[in-house]
């Protein structure tokens, strides 16, 4: 049961990332961008002070990719575990 829980929390964190990454490109390289264009124009940074990457284009920052959280919760019944990745949109116009 452990196994697919976390199965489900790694495919559900991919697929969010996938999506804000798919997003941050298609605003950053508008006439559309192959695998070969990200190798090319894309970085992640990451200062040895901060766990956030940012992911750069063409040397300009467009997005930040935090660091998984876990948070729980107690209800009535037991607990609830949230497990999140926050990313932040920088500089997506232009």
């Amino acid at each position: 049961m452990i196994k697919e829980i976390a199965k489900n929390i790694g495919s559900e964190l991919a697929r969010k990332k996938d999506s804000e990454l798919r997003w941050v490109l298609d605003k950053a390289i508008p006439t559309g961008w192959t695998l070969a264009d990200v190798e090319k124009r894309c970085r992640l940074v990451r200062h040895d002070d901060s766990p956030i990457e940012t992911l750069c284009v063409d040397g300009k920052p467009v997005l930040e990719i935090h660091p998984v959280e876990i948070e729980q919760e107690p209800t009535e019944t037991g607990w609830v575990i949230r497990v999140v990745q926050k990313y932040g949109r920088i500089n997506v116009t232009f």
